[in-house]
């Protein structure tokens, strides 16, 4: 065969493998991702057809800052508390509470070790570039911030009149959540499974000994949760129902803004889970930056821009 005609066919034969597999046009196979939204009946909830424009929305960001495709869902929908103790039911790693924290009553030393821990970029964050020079300022500002937002969280109450955060129970506790998006693999012979984004109107309060800096200035609230393991996720919408702006459901445009927000929140875990990128504290564009304090339409606007402009993940 003639080189030229040689070159050809090896493009078209290329072309015919690209097809055939569905690559994107950066490479990556579509994503394809059972969705299940958890639902609990004493808080506020979104219609069906909002949590569907959310995950469109998702679709449409995915595609244009990664370059990839999250194939359209199936979406099933579990009680909130039937599904979390269903799965709680399973296997659990007897040592899940040696990574907890009792945060009720957490002990300064503790704190104060897990704020060690951070590097400079995470001070850059939570101080958004104003960082005290004294550890010990810097220390007792950041405990004081937990400390002080935590307290406000315990006094939620959900809809029956009931408090959310109590020590009765662990509906809210990212460590078992955690537990249960590990045992996401679902591993049979030929090591297939179906990972799972979990849409929630719970609150998810963060009680594991290495609270990321970014959850420790929301009292612990996380806003989501993803396995590298099984490449699942949990999205809670809990912070934008709560917003105070948001309360405002007659009003058309922020129904349609909080849709957009709560599908870049889906498309920032999608970022840890399927792309295995990490948090990013410098860059208030980048959809890896994670929500300031509770601050969801500032993040949002920055997000939007730096789309629009074309910017890096």
């Amino acid at each position: 065969m003639r080189p030229k005609k040689l070159f050809l066919f090896l493009i078209a034969f290329f072309a015919v493998i690209v097809s055939d597999y569905g690559l994107t046009q950066n490479n990556y196979p579509p994503f394809i991702y059972d969705v299940y939204v958890l639902t609990d009946n004493n808080n506020k909830a979104l219609p069906d057809k909002d949590i569907k424009e959310a995950i469109e929305n998702a679709q449409e960001v995915i595609s244009k800052i990664f370059g990839a495709t999250l194939s359209t869902p199936n979406i099933y929908q579990y009680p909130y508390k039937q599904y979390f103790d269903m799965r709680l039911g399973e296997k659990i790693d007897s040592n899940i509470e040696k990574y907890r924290i009792n945060i009720f009553n957490i002990n300064p030393p503790v704190l104060k070790k897990m704020i060690s821990s951070y590097k400079s970029p995470a001070f850059i964050y939570a101080f958004k570039g104003e960082v005290p020079k004294s550890d010990k300022v810097r220390y007792n500002s950041l405990i004081g911030t937990y400390r002080n937002t935590f307290a406000a969280l315990q006094e939620i109450k959900d809809i029956s009149g009931k408090h959310v955060i109590t020590e009765e129970n662990h509906y809210y506790s990212l460590a078992y959540i955690n537990a249960m998006l590990y045992m996401d693999t679902n591993w049979d012979k030929s090591f297939n499974w179906t990972p799972k984004i979990y849409i929630t109107n719970h609150i998810i309060i963060d009680d594991e000994i290495d609270m990321p800096v970014h959850t420790l200035i929301r009292g612990g609230l996380a806003n989501g949760l993803s396995s590298l393991q099984s490449r699942s996720m949990i999205v809670s919408y809990y912070g934008l129902l709560n917003d105070e702006y948001i309360q405002k459901d007659n009003n058309d445009l922020v129904r349609f803004n909080r849709n957009k927000i709560l599908g870049a929140l889906i498309v920032h875990e999608f970022g840890h889970a399927a792309m295995k990128m990490p948090d990013e504290f410098l860059d208030n564009g980048s959809v890896m930056y994670p929500v300031w304090r509770f601050n969801y339409w500032e993040w949002f606007d920055n997000l939007t821009r730096h789309v629009t402009q074309g910017g890096a993940p």
